[in-house]
């Protein structure tokens, strides 16, 4: 079994759903507006990123990436084959929505913020006792070591001494995602297909949206949240309440450049897709719905 370096939290088979017919893919960064093409090999990955420090008795320190996730992300291409047909059972449901709970999870801005509140709850622990505790508070005070006046400034300044335990972060990302999977299963599945303007995808394949609606009888507005997840050029996914219900059809041109927006919008700092033009013109759009 090989022990892969280069761990993909963009996996080749999601990116090769938004290449070009030369089985390239365009990629956008929202900072500098910088647009490359490249092959999904050479893109959406970090060295060691799934390395385990110390891996459980008897699995190899890469074992994540390899079997664990490449399994998984091995059975991609075909589900959303059958998403696309007419031949998608319960099962191929179920499949997906792991497949996906894994991909929200696995990327590096996920894992800060996994370590981020880790540290935040440990702080917080910390500020609760020494505040109670008349000998630890004098020390703290005395010594100048951290801000004691509120639990936000000790956090604030204490959380910058923190070291990183990445196992933890592994840890937890394994124990969290397959909650995140029947979470997703649960929800109601609107699958939207394009059969013009490609769908992108960014570096952060889940984009939050919400839909206000005017209630003119009791005069306020009400929002309707939601999530969507583009699957290739052709299929975009959009998660919303907790009926499981299913739903598939053909969206029209103004559809798909909404969602455009919305995941050029959310992205952390690249967008990518299969149509240069389309690129730009979706990171344009969501400029200007940031100066609004």
């Amino acid at each position: 079994m090989t022990r892969p370096k280069q761990h993909h939290y963009l996996p080749e088979s999601y990116q090769n759903q938004f290449v070009d017919s030369d089985n390239r893919i365009y990629f956008l960064n929202k900072t500098s507006e910088q647009l490359k093409k490249t092959i999904p090999k050479k893109f959406g990955k970090e060295k060691d990123l799934y390395t385990l420090e110390k891996p459980p008795k008897g699995k190899q320190p890469t074992y994540i990436e390899n079997p664990f996730l490449s399994n998984i992300d091995g059975t991609y291409p075909e589900l959303v084959k059958k998403l696309e047909g007419e031949d998608f059972s319960v099962l191929d449901k179920r499949n997906l929505a792991s497949y996906l709970g894994y991909l929200r999870n696995r990327t590096p801005a996920y894992f800060k913020l996994i370590d981020q509140i880790s540290h935040e709850v440990v702080l917080k622990d910390i500020y609760k006792e020494v505040i109670l505790d008349d000998d630890k508070l004098k020390i703290y005070q005395n010594l100048a070591l951290f801000d004691m006046s509120s639990e936000e400034a000790f956090v604030k300044e204490a959380i910058n001494y923190m070291g990183t335990n990445k196992d933890h972060i592994l840890n937890t990302f394994l124990s969290l995602s397959p909650k995140l999977t029947e979470l997703i299963e649960c929800c109601d599945w609107d699958v939207m297909i394009s059969r013009s303007t490609p769908f992108i995808s960014s570096d952060k394949a889940f984009a939050k949206a919400e839909d206000g609606f005017f209630l003119a009888d009791q005069n306020k507005t009400i929002y309707k949240r939601y999530a969507l997840i583009p699957l290739s050029s052709s299929i975009c996914l959009r998660l919303s309440g907790e009926k499981s219900k299913f739903s598939k059809r053909i969206v029209t041109d103004k559809e798909i450049l909404d969602v455009n927006e919305c995941i050029s919008y959310c992205a952390e700092r690249w967008i990518i897709g299969s149509s240069e033009e389309v690129l730009l013109n979706s990171h344009n759009a969501s400029k200007d719905l940031l100066a609004k």
